[in-house]
Order: C-alpha cells, then structure tokens, then sequence
C-alpha cells in the first residue's frame, strides 16, 4: 500500500517507505532519480543525512508521488522542519504542520510542547508553581510579574498547565526532551 504523507514528522522516513513502495512496483530509485532530475547518488545522500532535499526538487518529487495540494505543504513543511538553518522558518513550518489534524494526533506531546514554549509566561508560572508560597490565583500570580500579565492571559496558562499536567503538585509534570520539537531553536 502507498504510503500517506500524513503519518510520517520525518521527511526522509517518508521518502525511504515510498521508495520502498516503488521498488514493489518495480520501478528503481534510479528511475525515480530520473523522472525527478536529480542523481541516484544526491538521493542515497539525502536519505543517508549527508545532503538536505533541496526545495527546487520539491514539486518534481510531489508531481512523481502524485501528492495533492494539502500533501505537498505538509511535505514542504516537513523539510523546512528537517533541513532549515533558520529557527524562525522553522518555527513557521512547524506551526503550518501543526494546523494539520493526523500532525496533532500523531505527535501530541509535541504540539503541546510547542505551544508551551512558545509562551514564555507559561513557562515562568510553570517555574512558579514549584516554590513553596505558591497559588494558583491570577491575582497572586500577575503580582509576581513585571511586566504586568492580563489576567486572561493568566488563566488560559493555568487552564493549559493544569490540562496537560504541567504544574508542579501534579504528577507528570515533566518533558521528555529529546528530539522532534526540541530541536526548532
């Protein structure tokens, strides 16, 4: 069966399953390469991390997987992701992948990750609930900063914390830190 863009947050994972699937349709990677316009050996590159797909390639091999509109931004994004030297660009591609329902339901904790780090003062109340003094009250909290937090603000950090049990007294109020999102800045 084909695979579907949509399961995969690694590019290069994506392209070694749909080479597969040529393969069992008898058709090789050089023919692949071919039809692309790139090398056989630019594509054991990239599939190897010595070289990064480069984007101009990006509608040749959309076009060769037969990938739709919506599959081809999420391919795009998911080499920008990969490949990009910018942390801002790839910030951006990972909230355009985001906005994708299989991206949320596949990689939840990322999602939720992403948005937690991206918030810097959900990050400050998060430290703040590990001291002693305390308590989850907007007031008590905005008085604790400079600048000043609307109170709203405050609140949907609270709601978003206590939801994803990230505040200290709850249980598994942790991150696993290695790969997938952790490595956008």
């Amino acid at each position: 069966m084909k695979p579907r863009i949509y399961n995969f947050n690694d590019y290069r994972t994506y392209l070694r399953e749909m080479f597969l699937f040529f393969k069992s349709q008898k058709v090789s990677m050089r023919k692949i390469a071919l039809n692309i316009g790139v090398s056989n050996a630019y594509l054991t590159m990239v599939l190897k991390q010595k070289r990064n797909l480069d984007l101009k390639y990006l509608e040749a091999f959309s076009d060769f997987f037969e990938l739709n509109i919506s599959e081809r931004s999420y391919f795009k994004n998911l080499i920008k992701i990969s490949d990009n030297e910018d942390s801002r660009e790839r910030s951006e591609a990972y909230k355009n992948l985001s906005k994708f329902r299989s991206y949320k339901d596949n990689n939840a904790e990322d999602v939720i990750t992403h948005k937690y780090l991206n918030n810097w003062y959900y990050v400050a109340i998060r430290e703040l609930s590990f001291s002693k003094e305390f308590k989850e009250d907007p007031e008590w909290i905005q008085k604790k900063f400079l600048p000043k937090l609307k109170l709203r603000d405050i609140e949907n950090a609270l709601d978003f914390l206590k939801k994803n049990e990230l505040l200290a007294q709850q249980e598994s109020s942790h991150f696993n830190c290695s790969d997938g999102i952790f490595k956008l800045p």
